[in-house]
């Protein structure tokens, strides 16, 4: 638990004909983390990627006419994969989803292009209808404006900005009507003597005139227009819906074998990411990879029962320069805090795992925030039910989190004497946190430091354990670090209090001056250490660091030392800032409740206010 899983290297050999079952069978097993075989010198001839990658090809253009069919007809199937469908020819698999995805999708391509086609029509006609609404004050044959004897009239588009020079352009002989704004253009109708049409058309072409057009089976009256094109959007949308209707049939016939091709090519995918990782022979194929120590013997078992033409190598010992992987090992109870330990990133395979610590540190501080035992019971309860709920997965994962933390927060509603805001049901086992601000200001400060204490000392394990024994020592989480901020916290404390002991400048010296210089050493000491491994041989830097390099960032390791310890440490009041604000929330809710409701109401009230200042406490402490 406070150690990631111990780790064996395992190399397995193969039959290369059989590489399909064999990675079904690693996938079954789900304890095995693979890592590329690297080049082996003399070797380069002989084993050879393990790759097919023209079939690799075959089956991304097949999932690219999933994802075809997934966008038309609006489906997803689901790319679970149950066991049994990792166990099959990929050849065999892909010549059998080729033909059938590659007629269903001709198939919704020629339906998918006429309901385009038709929702273009659809946009045209709505347009059109649009325009001649504003000319329902004509009662004229719009198609046949162009047919007076003596009169012409042309209706069309012009750029705004463009009217009061065409108006000023035609003069007196020549009325511009201005119908109305569509869009980006302005309606217009020119009407004039049929004898100045040639002056009226070079005007209007300089004012990029554009005219209006009606299909050529679309005419008559304003009115009649638009009846005609209702008609036609209704004729439209009914052929678009059976267009639709067909395509959901196809959808509904075939859903069973879209269903199935997905889970094939989500099980490809896991296969071809596997075979990146393989080295084969003309004959056989390499695995290597790691699997937790006390998994072994049972992974050894079920490849022995389903396969037993292989060769499995281990290798117990782990070299300093070797990537293992870290797999962290917690009780259930400890699983969902994984995931915050993921967020800031795994430990190394070397390092201790924080798990435990995370938690801990995370349910202490949400309890005392959130302290209340009715509450508490509350989450505490909800939690449980989501652990019911589901057995496996992030929902129960997510129910042990909150069910640890209301039981921290019932506790800490023990403590603070609170159930559902009341502070008279039941006494204070230790104090109501209102009467005592400065003491719950102190303990969050206190708790700061001892989070902070703990998380350096890890630091400095961790440091050991890799065999990096100078930032073990020297910097600003180090052993230095931590005798700098716990003396200087002591110091701290002891000018608060008054004591004989803080008035010395040699105690001050010892326990605060003398760790910071140490402190800034980190870089001086790996400078040196690093220059007496090149005199002795070793591997030179890409560049010489001057002594007033390594002076200054010595200076910015003491300035980041000094700064970051004393932001950190002040950050912990946000604890006691949020248990105060909890108390004072519930009191503001009983002033209201007592002043507008009565009886149930009122406690229903304070329930909900609870439960609003948990969804803001999470959200702030999770930042």
């Amino acid at each position: 638990m406070f150690r990631p899983a111990r780790m064996v290297k395992v190399s397995v050999i193969g039959i290369r004909d059989d590489l399909t079952r064999i990675t079904a069978l690693l996938a079954e097993a789900g304890v095995v983390h693979l890592s590329r075989i690297g080049t082996i010198p003399g070797m380069e001839h002989v084993l050879m990627s393990a790759r097919n990658e023209g079939l690799e090809r075959r089956y991304k253009n097949a999932a690219e006419n999933m994802r075809r069919v997934r966008d038309v007809c609006g489906c997803t199937p689901d790319p679970s994969i149950p066991s049994d469908y990792l166990d099959f020819d990929l050849a065999t698999e892909i010549d059998e989803i080729e033909p059938f995805l590659a007629e269903f999708v001709s198939d919704i391509d020629a339906i998918s292009g006429k309901i385009k086609a038709l929702e273009e029509d659809a946009r045209k006609y709505e347009e059109l209808k649009k325009l001649t609404e504003s000319l329902m004050g004509l009662d004229v044959d719009i198609c046949a404006l162009d047919q007076f004897e003596f009169l012409y009239v042309r209706v069309g588009f012009i750029p705004p900005e463009k009217v009061p020079l065409v108006q000023k352009a035609f003069g007196e002989k020549t009325l511009l009507l201005v119908i109305g704004q569509h869009g980006p253009k302005t309606l217009v109708a020119a009407v004039t003597l049929r004898d100045d049409a040639r002056g009226v058309e070079k005007v209007l072409e300089a004012a990029l005139f554009q005219d209006l057009i009606f299909p050529e089976d679309i005419g008559g009256k304003p009115k009649e227009i638009i009846e005609d094109i209702t008609k036609r959007l209704e004729e439209i949308a009914h052929e678009k819906g059976r267009f639709e209707q067909v395509i959901r049939i196809m959808k509904s016939d075939s859903l069973e074998e879209l269903q199935t091709i997905a889970r094939r090519l989500a099980a490809a995918n896991l296969h071809f990411f596997a075979h990146s990782h393989f080295k084969a022979t003309r004959d056989l194929v390499v695995l290597s990879g790691w699997v937790p120590q006390r998994s072994l013997k049972w992974f050894e078992g079920l490849l022995e029962a389903k396969k037993d033409d292989l060769v499995i190598l281990k290798d117990y010992s782990v070299n300093a320069k070797i990537n293992v992987p870290t797999k962290l090992e917690n009780i259930k109870l400890l699983k969902p805090f994984e995931s915050l330990v993921a967020t800031y990133g795994l430990p190394d395979y070397k390092e201790i795992d924080p798990t435990f610590y995370v938690m801990l540190g995370f349910s202490l501080m949400f309890g005392m925030m959130f302290g209340d035992v009715g509450q508490g019971a509350v989450l505490a309860a909800a939690g449980w039910l989501l652990r019911r709920k589901k057995k496996t997965g992030m929902t129960r994962s997510v129910g042990n989190m909150i069910m640890l933390c209301g039981a921290f927060s019932a506790v800490f509603g023990v403590f603070f004497g609170s159930v559902f805001g009341f502070e008279h049901l039941i006494p204070a086992l230790l104090f109501h946190p209102f009467e005592k601000i400065n003491l719950v200001l102190s303990i969050a400060i206190f708790w700061g430091v001892a989070f902070i204490g703990m998380g350096i000392i890890l630091n400095i394990i961790n440091k050991v354990l890799q065999g990096n024994y100078v930032e073990a020592l020297l910097g600003q989480r180090s052993v230095s670090g931590i005798l700098f901020y716990f003396g200087a916290v002591f110091f701290v404390f002891g000018l608060l209090m008054k004591y004989p002991f803080a008035q010395s400048f040699s105690v001050l010296f010892l326990i605060v001056i003398l760790p910071l210089i140490f402190v800034g050493l980190k870089d001086p000491v790996e400078h040196l250490v690093h220059a007496m491994h090149v005199k002795r041989g070793g591997k030179e830097g890409e560049k010489q660091t001057s002594f007033l390099e390594i002076f200054i960032m010595a200076v910015m390791e003491i300035y980041d030392t000094i700064l970051g310890y004393l932001s950190n440490t002040l950050s912990f009041m946000r604890v006691a800032a949020f248990a105060l604000n909890h108390v004072g929330l519930m009191l503001a809710v009983f002033v209201i409740c007592e002043r507008f409701v009565s009886g149930i109401e009122s406690v229903f009230g304070v329930g909900l206010i609870g439960w609003i200042f948990f969804a803001m406490s999470v959200s702030f402490f999770l930042r």
